[in-house]
């Protein structure tokens, strides 16, 4: 076959396609070493986040962990509890067995029992055949039960019994099976209230609150609304497509995020960062005027005025964040210190610079 020479086209046509593969190899080389740098940055089982609350909570996972109690999480929807939930159980003696996780208000009330603990073939109406339930699938590993507040009473009954026990009963069967599980729960419900109010059975939430985590809304905790801001543009400007550097946030912009009331929480602000990305590419600067929130309760949309400065905003945040731990705690500082990871000389100087005592509460 002969052989044709090269013309001028073919060598413009190769130098094109090697810039562009070239370009490809340097944006996949940035997309590794920017994913590099956010997994360095939250190293903390994808836990993101350097405020004094933070770093409380994952001092109180690393305790909780390693032990087999039941740990039962407080929280608004959308602080992270099944987040949390995860970390304990990767650190935890089980972590190479299932970790298996439901949400109890997302299950119809009819169904509930039998995603807990299975049924027998034909046990009720569109029972085609045999399920394990997640107590089962959970065996000898940790299950999740998310929004626990919301089971009714005859439910509370049997997972009480199961803990005691540590068996169970599916549906239409008459076998009893033995189950070996770490138990860690979640609501987003006051459970003090719901069994003052009758709703919740006090002798299974001895059971489930061996250890308490409370879970603060993103709103206390200062600036990782920033470092939360921009892990999830930089997450999103990658999966778009769009390389580093990502887009940068004005003065204003980071204001507007702070004092925001963020009634989602994480899961609001990955969502308004997700919007972002898409109208925003590499190195565009987001002003205040981009930032477009949704409250559901329009009263809540800013916690506080426009003007004030990211050093008081976070100065605010911290003193909400201590006032409020001090009353939960009935002002023992032992017990603030464990909680927000800090020791009594800090903590005796900020109350003092934020004017918080006692006898003015």
């Amino acid at each position: 076959m002969e052989k044709k020479a090269f013309t001028i086209y073919d060598l413009r046509k190769a130098e094109e396609f090697t810039r562009k593969f070239a370009g490809i190899l340097i944006n996949e080389g940035l997309e590794k070493i920017e994913l590099s740098r956010l997994r360095s940055d939250y190293g903390f089982e994808g836990m993101i986040g350097k405020s004094a609350p933070m770093l409380g909570i994952i001092d109180q996972i690393s305790k909780v962990a390693p032990t087999e109690s039941n740990v039962f999480l407080q929280g608004e929807t959308g602080t992270g509890k099944e987040l949390v939930a995860r970390a304990i159980h990767k650190r935890s003696k089980r972590a190479e067995r299932p970790f298996i996780a439901i949400n109890c208000s997302a299950i119809p009330k009819d169904l509930l029992e039998s995603e807990l603990f299975g049924h027998e073939s034909g046990a009720f109406t569109g029972a085609a055949g045999k399920r394990k339930g997640k107590f089962q699938l959970a065996h000898n590993g940790t299950l999740f039960l998310d929004e626990i507040g919301e089971l009714e009473s005859n439910l509370q009954t049997k997972i009480l019994r199961a803990l005691q026990e540590r068996e169970i009963q599916p549906i239409g069967s008459e076998t009893i099976v033995k189950v070996n599980i770490r138990l860690i729960t979640a609501s987003s419900k006051e459970i003090v209230n719901e069994i003052r109010k009758g709703n919740f059975r006090k002798e299974l939430f001895y059971r489930i609150n061996s250890y308490q985590i409370f879970l603060p809304p993103l709103r206390e905790r200062g600036r990782d609304i920033l470092l939360l801001a921009e892990h999830f543009i930089t997450k999103y400007c990658l999966e778009n497509g769009n390389y580093i550097p990502p887009p940068y946030f004005t003065t204003k912009a980071k204001e507007k995020l702070l004092f925001y009331f963020w009634e989602g929480n994480v899961r609001e602000l990955q969502n308004v960062m997700e919007n972002l990305s898409i109208n925003h590419t590499t190195g565009d600067l987001i002003s205040e005027d981009d930032l477009t929130f949704y409250p559901i309760n329009h009263q809540n949309i800013q916690i506080s005025q426009k003007s004030i400065s990211l050093k008081a905003a976070a100065e605010l945040a911290e003193k909400k964040l201590i006032k409020n731990s001090l009353i939960k705690h009935n002002w023992r500082k032992n017990k603030v210190m464990e909680e927000l990871n800090t020791t009594f000389p800090t903590l005796t100087k900020k109350m003092k610079k934020y004017g918080l005592d006692k006898r003015r509460k």
